[in-house]
């Protein structure tokens, strides 16, 4: 089947979206003021693309693909019950909700996180995965992070000052071994001693930020 180009909406606002295709790929930028739904099919959002939606992701089947340098901006919340949620390198999702993953496969591990909406936010992952990054920015007051399996990150956590990040279940896995890879804490970490590991090359080669508290 041909693929589906969606482009040329930069500067435009789409109420919303549903992707129920076999190939979509959305080029330049592309904002909408409702959710955007994946059915089924491949959606990509194109390299050095961004998506702003001012309401939720919806992955229910078919995959969500972010090419390399593509940027997701999330205000509510992404849900995931089924179907696949990938990212090329230097790829970063922002979420200003709350992380919802029940089913499908989070396939991440070349993309980077920031938590950073105006409120407590909740990240439910409820199978393993992996992120280059894992960050909790203001404005977010504060992150619950309840994971059925560890979350592997291969370079950095960090906690903005004044933000917090409170691990109930599950714990975050640093295994870097870049300069730039711990965790730099300026704000506050609860969790249980296990909660944070530190294994791999970063064990012995990085440079761990401890400052904060928690």
């Amino acid at each position: 089947d041909a693929t589906q180009v969606v482009s040329g909406f930069s500067g435009t606002v789409l109420p919303s979206m549903i992707m129920d295709g076999e190939a979509i790929v959305i080029q330049d930028n592309l904002s909408t003021i409702g959710d955007v739904s994946v059915l089924s099919g491949t959606t990509t959002l194109s390299a050095g693309s961004t998506m702003n939606t001012n309401g939720e992701i919806l992955i229910s089947g078919g995959e969500l693909h972010l090419d390399t340098e593509a940027t997701l901006r999330i205000t509510e919340n992404l849900r995931m019950t089924g179907g696949s949620l990938s990212a090329s390198a230097a790829s970063d999702m922002y979420i200003s909700g709350n992380l919802e993953h029940v089913g499908g496969l989070f396939q991440t591990n070349l993309a980077a996180i920031y938590f950073n909406g105006q409120k407590s936010q909740t990240a439910l992952v409820s199978s393993s995965t992996t992120f280059s990054s894992f960050s909790v920015l203001l404005p977010s007051t504060s992150l619950s992070l309840i994971s059925a399996n560890e979350i592997v990150v291969t370079k950095q956590v960090r906690i903005d000052e004044l933000a917090s990040l409170t691990i109930t279940e599950g714990g975050l896995n640093l295994v870097g071994a870049e300069p730039e890879s711990g965790l730099i804490n300026n704000g506050t970490l609860v969790g249980s001693p296990s909660s944070v590991q530190f294994s791999g090359p970063i064990a012995e080669s990085a440079v761990h930020s401890l400052s904060g508290s928690g």
